[in-house]
């Protein structure tokens, strides 16, 4: 019944490993010297690197919303004049 536990534990990496290894392998931004560096890494450390690496790049193609202009212009709410003093209440 232990073999049988270990077989199941040597699945799971496998099977982990074998997604992040396909994850890496399919994206488009990184060349062929990348990848393969970056798959031998995900076999030499069982899981740990599968999931480290697919945490970070899951974490660089996250979509940013759409450039602001930095500032934003004159607040309102300030009351400022355009010679620099205030409006009296």
């Amino acid at each position: 019944m232990e073999f049988y536990n270990w077989i199941v534990v040597l699945l799971g990496i496998s099977f982990i490993n074998l997604c992040g290894s396909v994850y890496v392998a399919t994206r488009s931004e990184l060349n062929s010297f990348q990848k393969l560096a970056q798959i031998i890494i995900i076999w030499l450390i069982p899981a740990i690197a599968a999931i480290g690496l697919y945490v970070f790049h899951r974490s660089q193609s996250v979509p940013h919303g759409p450039p602001t202009e930095f500032g934003g212009g004159v607040n309102p709410n300030l009351k400022i004049k355009t010679t620099g003093e205030r409006d009296e209440p």
